[in-house]
């Protein structure tokens, strides 16, 4: 199942011209690393149920996640199958890493948040959820680490505003 998502069109010819003059802004950079990984993952799906697809259900019993890294001493599941899903560990990890750096970077333009509240706001209506308790990628004691990435947000952007702004 590929999920449907795609960088939202900024229309305003004062919001492009912004942009383009405050390409310095980190916001910038980290929703472009977060879009490159979502798409790498995205691939990772796609690979996945092609071969999904064509493999016998008894060769692809075990499937990878947070919680089950390796597949179990006992499984007899397709090798290519087996590589596959530890793959797709190192594509989820990243695209979450890359996902907690969007909620905590702080743009330095307002181009930069419009930018990040536009592509939050698109991820969101694309039923992804973006903002809440979401793994960060990580992992402490052999267990995933969780963030709310909501609260984070809401803290990252109103640092930005006020110091765009000059509020304090």
């Amino acid at each position: 199942m590929r999920l449907a998502f795609a960088l939202p069109a900024v229309t305003s010819p004062s919001v492009v011209k912004s942009c383009l003059l405050n390409d310095n802004d980190p916001i910038f950079a980290a929703i472009a690393a977060h879009q490159r990984a979502y798409d790498a993952y995205c691939n990772w799906i796609d690979k996945s149920e092609s071969i999904e697809a064509v493999l016998p259900a008894e060769k692809r019993t075990w499937y990878s996640g947070a919680y089950e890294r390796q597949p179990p001493d006992d499984c007899k599941d397709d090798q290519a199958w087996v590589l596959l899903q530890i793959a797709g560990n190192e594509f989820f990890d990243k695209v979450c890493r890359a996902h907690v750096v969007v909620v905590s970077t702080e743009p330095t333009t307002f181009a930069g948040v419009l930018a990040l509240l536009s592509y939050i706001g698109t991820r969101e209506k694309g039923g992804n959820e973006f903002l809440g308790d979401i793994f960060t990628g990580e992992y402490l004691a052999g267990k995933p680490v969780y963030r709310d990435t909501g609260l984070l947000f809401v803290e990252t952007i109103t640092k930005a505003v006020k110091k765009l702004s000059k509020v304090h």
